[in-house]
């Protein structure tokens, strides 16, 4: 699978899609620094945030396509540094 949007950060690694989103990560050392849910090839067309995908998981946010996607992000990426 490859990216729908053009996403300029070497940093990040895309992990998948979801809806209409290109999903990826900003990871180093081990650690998630943030998520990024590209929905646009516009510079502006994205959502990201580490925090908005927990407070999601946690029910304190309310819900929206936006965070939706975080989640699923993080689930992905979560999945992918445990190999």
């Amino acid at each position: 699978m490859k990216p729908r949007y053009l996403h300029d950060c070497s940093n990040c690694v895309f992990l998948g899609a979801y809806e209409d989103y290109d999903l990826y990560v900003c990871a180093r050392h081990g650690k998630i620094d943030t998520l990024i849910a590209r929905y646009g090839n516009d510079g502006g067309e994205y959502a990201s945030g580490l925090d908005f995908a927990l407070a999601y998981n946690e029910g304190r946010f309310p819900s929206s396509q936006n965070c939706k996607a975080l989640s699923v992000a993080l689930t992905l990426a979560e999945r992918r540094m445990e190999i």
